[in-house]
């Protein structure tokens, strides 16, 4: 029986033959494509609103070098925002570019970092202090040869309420 117990502890120690360890594979995906993630990444930034008046939250949309966002691919939507309620946002202005995919003719491109203001509009009885206002935000990236699938991310920020003097 110690004898078993030894020779299976054994078979679980050696190492896998080179073929199996890493690198090789015996099915033929050695050249495999890696999958790539996508790179553009968001962030948020509460700014200070006073009870009763407007306030934002400015997101940023980071958008790596050779790589561009369809403009009518990004949306924002408002999951929660405490006190806060969230305007129309407004995007920018991108350029026009013909459509890499060939669907359509021309279409609307980020080609670098987009800032978008989502306006916030305060109660006049809104308690002083910090509001966490969560954001959906959504947008689909490409880089040349490649698209990367719509992406949905929350994005949490910290809003500074005051109240009026």
């Amino acid at each position: 029986m110690l004898t078993l117990i030894f020779a299976l502890g054994c078979a679980f120690a050696t190492p896998p033959p080179p073929s199996l360890a890493g690198g090789s594979s015996p099915f033929g995906l050695d050249s495999a494509p890696a999958i790539e993630v996508d790179p553009f990444a968001w962030d948020a930034t509460g700014e200070p609103v006073v009870a009763g008046g407007d306030g934002r939250v400015t997101l940023r949309l980071v958008v790596p070098p050779t790589h561009f966002v369809y403009k009518d691919s990004v949306s924002i939507t408002l999951v929660s925002g405490g006190q806060l309620s969230a305007g129309t946002v407004e995007l920018p202005v991108g350029v026009v570019q013909p459509d890499v995919a060939g669907d359509l003719p021309d279409r609307e491109q980020y080609g670098a970092d987009v800032f978008i203001a989502v306006p916030l509009t305060a109660p006049s009885s809104a308690i002083a202090g910090l509001q966490e206002v969560v954001l959906e935000v959504r947008h689909q990236g490409c880089r040349p040869g490649l698209c990367f699938p719509p992406t949905t991310t929350q994005l949490t920020a910290l809003v500074p309420v005051r109240v009026a003097d």
